[in-house]
């Protein structure tokens, strides 16, 4: 997949990102992993036709072509409650507890947690080109390259830099914030601690920024990464030989990066797997990083749907000594095959999933034999 650094701008967000529709970009299917205390990476079977995601502390955000907003994960507060008469949205930002969604006519909807007033959009807030939420502060960025910021202000997190002007992205971490700006510099404000008054040496020529809750991410024109900020769990420290990103966003204390040729790549804290990107995962184009858990679209333009296309027989699934021996025939190359595991019918994780299966798709789950039982179902995703 080619990206152009010119016509394709990310907007990242606190625990994930979120992106303005890509014109002409074709709509995906949603795929995520890692921590799932609240389903939040239980993608909604009819989700399809995504462009953009968006991860909050435990829920999760995808943006359909149609304008269209899919919620699900935790709801405690009601962030997972999208407003009824949100149709015409072109891009969406997750905060802790709280959602946004920027409307096509350049208006702002919030709904969720509110004790900090984040979902109080400020009166007036017109001509909006793109949002990002922290953890309980938002930013919206005008057409004009001015920033406006509400909510939480504990740590200035909201004090706009009085002279911030010529901003082209955003982003926003738990307390802190960055902004890009046309001559590809960046500025930072909030929390302090996370990053001194002079920003790291060669933080020149930046294309795209990201953040996590207390980490700073920026990748440069020429693909290559810069991280500063809390480094507990190593989530700044760029993985070697990491060229060619065309994106990148940050979780509680792990970073994700999307590259140009449509791979992902993680690194970080990885307690729920959440570092362990998917395998077969090529053709991504929109990535999100909630605190723990991770959201992707992949492109499925190129598929051709036709039917039947898999089989599932008994003789194709045996217990051995190696654990669970799987083997799902693929008739005809259609979608994509995912393969969902559980314990009680109930409540489903993504196990596996495989891209246009043709030929037999084989899976070992090695921990079968020692451990309760578990139920399988293979799903299609078109």
């Amino acid at each position: 997949m080619n990206f152009s650094l010119k016509s394709l701008v990310w907007f990242v967000a606190l625990l994930g990102s979120t992106s303005s529709a890509n014109a002409g970009a074709p709509g995906g299917i949603v795929l995520a992993w890692g921590k799932n205390d609240y389903g939040q990476i239980n993608v909604p079977a009819n989700l399809t036709n995504a462009t953009a995601v968006a991860g909050g502390l435990s829920h999760s955000l995808a943006l359909r072509a149609d304008g269209t907003v899919v919620a699900w994960g935790y709801n405690l507060y009601g962030q997972t409650n999208v407003p009824s008469g949100l149709t015409d949205a072109k891009a969406i930002a997750a905060g802790t507890y709280h959602s946004m969604g920027l409307r096509s006519n350049g208006t702002v909807v919030a709904w969720g947690f509110n004790n900090y007033n984040q979902t109080n959009i400020p009166p007036g807030l017109a001509g909006i080109a793109a949002i990002a939420s922290g953890g309980n502060h938002c930013l919206a960025l005008r057409s004009n390259g001015t920033v406006v910021a509400w909510g939480n202000n504990s740590v200035l997190q909201t004090n706009v830099p009085a002279d911030l002007t010529n901003v082209v992205a955003i982003a926003a971490g738990g307390d802190h914030n960055l902004a890009l700006k046309g001559d590809g510099t960046v500025v930072f404000w909030g929390y302090q601690a996370l990053s001194p008054p002079d920003l790291p040496a060669g933080l020149t020529n930046v294309a795209f920024i990201g953040s996590g809750t207390e980490h700073c991410l920026a990748v440069k024109s020429n693909g290559t990464m810069v991280a500063w900020g809390f480094n507990a769990k190593n989530q700044t420290n760029v993985p070697p030989g990491l060229t060619n990103a065309a994106a990148v966003t940050g979780g509680l204390a792990h970073s994700l990066a999307l590259r140009k040729d449509g791979t992902v790549i993680g690194w970080g804290n990885n307690s729920s797997n959440q570092t362990n990107v998917l395998s077969d995962l090529t053709n991504v184009f929109a990535i999100a990083a909630g605190s723990s858990h991770n959201l992707v679209i992949v492109d499925r333009s190129t598929v051709i749907p036709q039917a039947p296309w898999f089989d599932v027989s008994p003789g194709n699934l045996q217990l051995t000594g190696t654990g669970l021996n799987l083997r799902v025939k693929g008739l005809v190359g259609r979608g994509f095959m995912i393969l969902l595991g559980s314990t009680n019918l109930v409540n489903w994780d993504l196990v596996a999933f495989r891209l246009s299966v043709v030929g037999d798709f084989q899976y070992v789950d090695a921990s079968a034999t020692n451990r309760p039982q578990r139920f399988y179902r293979v799903d299609e995703q078109r």
